[in-house]
């Protein structure tokens, strides 16, 4: 493997470990702030602190004028992904957990890969070959096996809101990947720009939903769950994932990516006490070969070059 994709590779699998700590941080939160209002705290930290410094660099000002000026089209994906990721994708979320165990709501989560092979077919023109059609079979059959050892696992809204979120992610990764592939945007100024856009919207929700926030609802694990979101979780995380897709197909990504079904329950049965049993991890088991084989694995040359170009940028 090359190294640019060496990196991006271990830059994902950083990220899955930062992601797996934030679902018990979240769920541990949940016992004193709502969940709308937390994940709105967390984004709206993350896009102050961000564009902070994506203006500090100067790099809110370049892309308004001149030869490195971003199209118009350019910017509506932008918005898009704000409003994907951040207001739905991360209300989607929040609301899942509440639902959901930990390790129960990382697996569902986990599917995103599926949800991107068939939107590739959809927006990208991708037909999948017969490995990615038994793959993605392998990883229903490994889901219904790991649902069915726990009858409790959750409710039918928390699985629901889940699939929203899958959807919702999965949008955004091929949104990312064109802004990146192209070379339009640093990895910095395609975070901080959508984080601006789907802020409000999150705040706004989140409001009409559950009431003005109150202090007392962030204090001990909820306080440092709500920096760790903003900081490590939101802005240093999705930052290293966009660069990431600029090297890598998606299906490489989200690949990488399942690492989280299996940090995910066993941080949760240390820390949370969420017992996950032999027919449980039968289930990831079965799955994470049905995702494994459902990925294409050939290198994405018109990625590479558009990495060559991009340099060493942020």
């Amino acid at each position: 493997m090359k190294r640019p994709r060496l990196t991006a590779a271990i830059s994902v699998l950083f990220v899955t470990l930062i992601w797996s700590i934030s679902t018990l941080l979240f769920k541990t939160s949940l016992s004193t702030a709502p969940p709308l209002t937390f994940a709105a705290a967390q984004v709206s930290l993350a896009a102050v602190v961000l564009n902070a410094l994506t203006f500090a660099r100067g790099e809110l000002r370049r892309p308004w004028s001149g030869s490195v000026a971003l199209p118009r089209s350019a910017w509506v994906r932008l918005a898009a992904m704000g409003l994907l990721r951040y207001a739905l994708g991360q209300a989607t979320f929040i609301l899942a957990l509440a639902h959901l165990p930990a390790s129960s709501a990382a697996f569902v989560f986990s599917f995103n890969n599926l949800a991107v092979l068939l939107m590739g077919i959809a927006f990208l023109h991708e037909r999948p070959g017969a490995r990615q059609w038994m793959g993605g079979l392998l990883a229903m059959g490994g889901a219904y096996l790991f649902f069915s050892a726990r009858a409790n696992a959750g409710t039918a809204v928390g699985i629901a809101l889940g699939v929203v979120n899958v959807f919702a992610f999965s949008g955004y990764n091929i949104l990312a990947r064109g802004i990146g592939r192209d070379g339009q945007a640093s990895n910095l100024l395609i975070t901080s720009v959508s984080l601006a856009c789907g802020a409000p919207v999150m705040l706004l929700a989140a409001w009409l939903a559950e009431g003005p926030p109150h202090p007392a609802m962030f204090g001990g694990v909820a306080l440092f769950a709500l920096i760790w979101g903003a900081l490590l979780d939101t802005g240093l995380s999705l930052t290293l994932w966009n660069r990431a897709l600029r090297v890598l197909w998606p299906f490489e990504v989200t690949v990488l990516a399942r690492a989280q079904m299996i940090e995910a329950p066993v941080l949760a049965n240390w820390f949370l006490g969420e017992a996950v049993s032999t027919r449980q991890w039968l289930g990831i088991g079965i799955t994470l070969i049905g995702i494994v084989l459902s990925q294409r694995w050939q290198s994405p040359e018109q990625g590479n070059s558009s990495v060559r170009k991009m340099g060493s940028r942020l």
